[in-house]
């Protein structure tokens, strides 16, 4: 995959080509991935902690880092075997 960080607040442009306000407001471009779509992605952008978060968020505290979800983390599905093929073969096997 390739993709690309834009902050239009970083150049300087105050609002999009729809009028909307540009600041807090980021974006992931993703121009390239060979096993899915090309997709651009707007993100809520906190300066503060150099974090992205869901732009569907309307209430960020902007000084406040416990009013902010915490971030999402997901796994692949080989962290959920060992290295031994019974085990890919075992429905009850337990992720650690």
């Amino acid at each position: 995959m390739v993709m690309f960080l834009y902050r239009p607040e970083y150049y300087k442009i105050d609002t999009d080509e729809t009028g909307n306000p540009t600041k807090g407001v980021g974006e992931v471009i993703i121009a390239k991935h060979r096993n899915g779509s090309l997709e651009n992605v707007q993100l809520r952008f906190i300066g503060k902690f150099t974090k992205f978060a869901d732009l569907e968020r309307s209430s960020f505290p902007e000084n406040d880092f416990d009013g902010l979800s915490s971030p999402k983390t997901f796994s692949s599905r080989m962290n959920e075997f060992g290295s031994n093929k019974k085990d890919l073969e075992n429905d009850d096997v337990v992720p650690f």
